[in-house]
């Protein structure tokens, strides 16, 4: 006999950054929003890069990783009992 079960796993999940303005990530967060958002898209990545969001006095320095999927996992098991 086998069992099959569908599981659907939904995750909506948000990783803020806020890189200090010396830090070299504060200088190309636009360009690596624009390269991970235009992959994403095409390939269907599962998360984008949101902003930039104010923090502290600073319009610019936030940025959110946003992962978003829903998947249906399937699974299945076996077993077989003795007559």
């Amino acid at each position: 006999k086998t069992n099959v079960a569908v599981n659907s796993v939904q995750v909506d999940y948000q990783l803020m950054m806020a890189p200090n303005s010396y830090n070299q990530a504060y200088k190309y967060m636009p360009w690596i929003q624009r390269r991970i958002n235009s992959a994403a898209k095409s390939n269907n990545f599962g998360f984008t890069l949101n902003g930039p969001y104010c923090y502290g006095d600073d319009p610019h320095r936030a940025w959110t990783i946003a992962v978003s999927t829903n998947q249906s996992l399937l699974a299945s098991s076996s077993s077989t009992s003795a007559a």
